[in-house]
Formats: C-alpha cells, sequence, structure tokens
C-alpha cells in the first residue's frame, strides 16, 4: 500500500521565495542610487539571474518538503505565484522611487543616453530626435508600465524554461 503525501503549498513557496527576492531588488535599487550608477541592460540580466536562481531554490524546497517530485504545471505555478508577487511588491516602489525617492533619477538616465548617443557619433539633430522619441518612456508612469509588461514577459520565458528543466515525474502506479 502506497503512502499518500501531502504536498507542500505551492502559494506558500511561492510567495516566500518572491518577496526575499523582492527585498533583494528593492536593497540593489537603493544601493545603484546611492552609488550614482544607472540602471543598465547588464543590471537587468543580473536581476533575471537572480530571479531565476530564486525559482529554482523554490523548486527544490517544494520537491524537499513533498514527495520529491514535481510536474511541469506544479513549476509553471509556484514560478508565476513568483513573478506575479514580485511585481506587486516592486511596482509600486518602482513608482514611488521615480516619484518620491528620487525624482531626479529621470533626468540622469536621459543624460546617461545623450552621452553614450554622442560616443555614437550622433549628431545634434539625431540626438534631438532620438531624444524626443525616447522622453514618452521617460516619465514615471512610462517606465513602471514598462516594469510590468517587461517583468511579466521576461518572467513568463524564464518560467517556462525553468519549470521544463526542473520537472521531476512522479511514476505512474503499477
Amino acid at each position: 500500500m502506497l503512502e499518500e503525501v501531502t504536498l507542500p503549498s505551492k502559494w506558500r513557496i511561492g510567495l516566500k521565495y518572491a518577496l526575499i527576492y523582492a527585498v533583494i531588488a528593492i536593497a540593489a535599487s537603493f544601493v545603484i542610487d546611492r552609488t550614482d550608477q544607472t540602471m543598465s541592460t547588464v543590471s537587468g540580466l543580473v536581476q533575471l539571474v537572480i530571479f531565476c536562481a530564486f525559482v529554482i531554490l523554490a523548486y527544490r524546497d517544494y520537491k524537499q518538503q513533498g514527495d520529491g517530485f514535481m510536474d511541469f504545471g506544479e513549476g509553471f505555478k509556484i514560478g508565476m505565484n513568483m513573478a506575479l508577487t514580485y511585481l506587486a511588491v516592486t511596482v509600486p516602489f518602482t513608482y514611488l522611487f521615480f516619484t518620491v525617492i528620487n525624482p531626479d533619477e529621470i533626468q540622469r538616465m536621459k543624460e546617461a543616453q545623450i552621452m553614450q548617443l554622442e560616443e555614437q557619433g550622433m549628431s545634434d539633430r539625431e540626438i534631438d530626435t532620438a531624444m524626443g522619441i525616447s522622453e514618452m518612456f521617460m516619465t514615471p508612469g512610462a517606465i513602471t508600465i514598462m516594469a510590468i509588461v517587461l517583468g511579466l514577459i521576461f518572467s513568463l520565458i524564464a518560467v517556462l524554461i525553468l519549470s521544463a528543466i526542473a520537472k521531476k515525474a512522479r511514476p505512474e502506479p503499477i
């Protein structure tokens, strides 16, 4: 007779790791801000790698607390729960960061972009055109919306891949 194992809560495990990750990400934002750095593609990729590491930790925790197995759907639920929880915590922070905590950050981002365009050898006219277009997206609201959309897209892709890799099917009963 097989012993029935109670599976751990996907919600609790996802919540636990998402909140830890959110606190680390918010702390990292303050460090980046206080060291006069700006967010970059590299820092975005580092955040994605850290998110993936926390998803893997959550999967390991789920398997250890349960029966040692996790199907694709369970992994997907844990990962997306983490992504949604993380976004629910960090999106309001993102908006507050650009409106209250450091409203000058957007101007710094614009200046950094202008310097980058100058280094690429663009003329003043080309830079003005490029900045005219990018200024539509350099508002606290637009940055917050982009954080939601990009966060969902990249999280979904990462969770799909990680769930497919980490799944461990339960053996079929004989």
